[in-house]
């Protein structure tokens, strides 16, 4: 996955989230796009510039607790909203 392919996934994650989960879809996001977001980050583009591309605000911190996360589970995409 490209970085504008993962923008545009956070993006949504962040504004389609359900009432009061705008959190818990950027954590969702980090686990299930943890390799691609390690991927774009060898390749020379940082978390932050993810999230100015996506243009959400700052959740640097939560992108990488979810990468970290997604070591110890699996995400039920089947009930994702992005």
């Amino acid at each position: 996955m490209n970085v504008d392919e993962l923008a545009n996934s956070l993006r949504n994650a962040y504004h389609n989230a359900p009432d009061r989960r705008k959190m818990t879809g950027i954590y969702l996001f980090a686990i299930r796009y943890a390799n691609d977001i390690d991927s774009m980050k060898r390749s020379g583009t940082s978390v932050a510039d993810l999230i100015k591309i996506a243009g959400i605000p700052s959740l640097t911190t939560e992108i990488n607790d979810g990468m970290n996360i997604a070591n110890y589970v699996d995400v039920k995409t089947d009930n994702l909203w992005f």
